[in-house]
């Protein structure tokens, strides 16, 4: 016969349980909250990573990367948390479209630098903001009220992204490219959609990813990253190695003809100004 009474040792473990369930509940729900807040704030910031262009050595472009600053020294919540929990909640398409309002605006401050008029930035966007059909339009309007050409916006989508009816998305991608924006496919090599799939969609760029970029020029991960070099050669893509950490993965990079080098070797991300700093342009 069970004992339930307070006796039992056994009952200690499954009100420790039942109180841990309910601790992670209300951070989800506290995290949720904070979220929305955030959003509806327009709390969240972007931080800009350097490309470098490996046939000229020089800064060709930056990524705009989503930050959500905490107060009180509180540790960040990475994007691999807070931007799938946004999609979950509805708010990606507001999210989104505040990243990449802004990215325009910062694009435009620093191209309008002696020099600059050829700098680019790429922004991500999530698989929820490509089934928007009134995605392309919305970017559209933003361009035009920044004055900032679509051909200097590199939109970024994820391989996994792809793993849909592509009929959902086509005409959206349609669109985009029709206007002016060029794709880039990052986190290459990750993601679970044939190659079929991929040769058909209009990409200008790969980004391939940094799991296997650590990996040269010594590791298994090297031969991936030279076979994805001759794909993107045959299909008349650019390649960008991510994750460039060492001199010797550069190098290798550039031997095998990739147009386009991204990582810490170069630079963390940064905010605008601290971005702005670094490369060693005027600030306001």
């Amino acid at each position: 016969e069970l004992n339930y009474g307070a006796n039992n040792v056994d009952a200690d473990p499954i009100r420790w349980a039942d109180h841990s369930i309910r601790e992670a509940q209300r951070q989800q729900i506290k995290l949720e909250g904070d979220l929305r807040h955030a959003v509806s704030e327009k709390a969240l910031v972007l931080f800009y990573q350097p490309v470098i262009d490996l046939i000229s050595g020089e800064m060709a472009g930056a990524e705009a990367l989503l930050r959500w600053p905490l107060p009180d020294g509180q540790a960040p919540i990475g994007p691999d948390k807070f931007i799938p929990l946004a999609e979950q909640l509805g708010l990606m398409d507001e999210l989104g479209g505040q990243g990449f309002e802004d990215a325009c605006l910062q694009l435009r401050r620093w191209q309008e630098l002696p020099g600059n008029a050829a700098f680019w930035v790429s922004v991500n966007v999530a698989p929820t903001q490509l089934r928007n059909p009134s995605l392309a339009d919305r970017f559209i309007a933003i361009t035009q009220a920044t004055g900032v050409a679509p051909a200097c916006i590199k939109l970024e989508i994820t391989e996994n992204a792809l793993d849909v009816d592509l009929s959902e998305i086509n005409t959206v991608i349609d669109e985009l490219v029709a206007a002016g924006f060029s794709l880039a496919l990052d986190d290459f090599g990750t993601g679970y959609s044939s190659l079929g799939r991929l040769i058909n969609m209009p990409f200008t760029l790969f980004k391939v990813d940094k799991a296997f970029v650590w990996q040269i020029p010594d590791g298994r991960g090297a031969g991936v990253v030279a076979s994805l070099s001759h794909l993107s050669h045959q299909l008349k893509f650019d390649a960008l190695g991510e994750g460039v950490e060492t001199a010797a993965q550069e190098a290798y990079l550039r031997d095998l003809n990739y147009r386009y080098a991204q990582g810490y070797y170069y630079a963390k991300p940064m905010s605008a100004a601290d971005f702005t700093a670094w490369a060693g342009w005027p600030i306001d």
